[in-house]
C-alpha cells in the first residue's frame, strides 16, 4: 500500500511540474516577444507543449486509476433484485461510504437510455469522492416499468447493502440524491437515518433538488444543495429555506445552497460548446466542474476527527 500512495503523490506532483513548464514560455521566447518578432511561433510552441502535458497528464491519471481496484458487483433487494458496484480507491481501508442514489432514467454510470446526451454524467462525482479516500456505492434502478416498484426501498437495500460490505467504515457514510432520487430519499429518510445512525451520517448531498425544504434542512450531518439555473423558483427557493432550516436546526454542521449558473433541471451545463440539448450526442450533458469540487469539500469535512 505504502508503494501505491507513492506512485500516486509522486503523480500528482509531475502533473504540476509540466503544467508549470508548458505554461512559462523560456527565456528566448520573451526575448523574441518583446522584440516584436516570432509571436505566432512562441504561440504555436506553448499550445504543442500543453499539447504534449495533455496527454501526459492523460497518461498520469489512466496509471492512478488502474490502481485502484476492480468495482465489487453486489446484487441486492427482493425480487428481481438491484445491481449495484462499490467502488474504492487505491489505498488502504476501511473506507467512508457515499451512497450514491440515481435520478430519472439513468444508471449507477449516469447513463440515461432514454436521452442519449446523459451518458456516464456520474463519473465526475464518482472520481471526486474516491480522491477524497471514500469509497461509493451505486446501483441501477429495477427493471420493471416506474410506478411498479418502491424505489424508496431501493434506498434502504442499497445502504444496508453497502454497509455489509467489506472495508466499509459504517461510522462514515453520507448519501447522494440528484433529481427525483432527493425525492425519494426524502421518503426514506428516516428508516435510513435509523440503520446509519444518527452520528454516523456525515452529510447529505441533493442535486437538482425537489426536496421539501422542511424535509430536508433536519436531515443529519453537512448538507449541500444544488440546483441548476433553469430549475423552477419554487425549487430554489426550496433550497435556500432548506439551508436556513439545517443552520439553525444544526448550527456545528455546514450547510451550502449552490445555485449553478447555465445549468438545466437535471444540472447539464448547457455553456459548453458541445451541448445539444438531451438528445444530442452521447456525453454531452456534463456536470459543471463546481459540483464535484463542492462535494469534496463536504467529504473532506465529513472526513474530519471532530465532526
Amino acid at each position: 500500500m505504502i508503494h501505491r500512495c507513492t506512485r500516486i503523490s509522486v503523480a500528482h506532483l509531475s502533473i504540476s511540474i509540466l503544467l508549470r513548464q508548458a505554461l512559462t514560455p523560456s527565456r528566448r521566447t520573451f526575448a523574441e516577444t518583446r522584440n516584436g518578432m516570432c509571436v505566432s511561433a512562441c504561440s504555436d510552441l506553448r499550445d504543442q507543449r500543453f499539447l504534449l502535458v495533455c496527454l501526459a497528464v492523460a497518461g498520469l491519471l489512466g496509471a492512478q486509476a488502474a490502481a485502484r481496484p476492480a468495482p465489487r458487483e453486489v446484487r441486492f433487494g427482493t425480487g428481481s433484485g438491484v445491481t449495484g458496484q462499490c467502488d474504492t480507491p487505491g489505498t488502504e481501508g476501511p473506507y467512508p461510504l457515499m451512497v450514491l442514489i440515481p435520478g430519472g432514467s439513468l444508471s449507477r454510470r449516469g447513463t440515461s437510455g432514454q436521452f442519449s446526451a446523459m451518458s456516464r454524467l456520474y463519473d465526475p462525482l464518482v472520481e471526486a469522492a474516491l480522491g477524497e479516500g471514500w469509497a461509493v456505492f451505486r446501483y441501477d434502478r429495477h427493471e420493471t416499468p416506474p410506478g411498479s416498484r418502491d424505489e424508496s426501498q431501493d434506498i434502504i437495500d442499497a445502504i444496508t447493502a453497502a454497509r455489509a460490505l467489506p472495508d466499509v467504515d459504517t461510522r462514515r457514510i453520507v448519501l447522494c440524491a440528484h433529481a427525483s432520487g432527493t425525492v425519494f430519499l426524502q421518503q426514506a429518510y428516516d428508516r435510513a437515518e435509523e440503520i446509519i445512525g444518527f452520528r454516523a451520517l456525515r452529510g447529505v448531498i441533493l442535486l437538482s433538488s425537489r426536496a421539501n425544504a422542511s424535509e430536508a434542512g433536519r436531515m443529519a450531518g453537512h448538507l449541500l444543495v444544488v440546483v441548476g439555473e433553469s430549475a423552477s423558483a419554487d425549487e430554489k427557493l426550496a433550497g435556500e429555506n432548506a439551508v436556513r432550516v439545517h443552520r439553525e436546526s444544526y448550527p456545528r454542521w455546514n450547510a451550502r445552497y449552490l445555485m449553478v449558473p447555465g445549468a438545466d433541471v437535471a444540472l447539464c451545463d448547457t455553456t459548453t460548446s458541445a451541448w445539444r440539448g438531451w438528445q444530442g450526442l452521447p456525453g454531452s450533458c456534463r456536470f459543471s466542474p463546481e459540483i464535484p469540487r463542492a462535494i469534496s469539500e463536504l467529504l473532506r469535512a465529513a472526513s474530519d476527527a471532530t465532526f
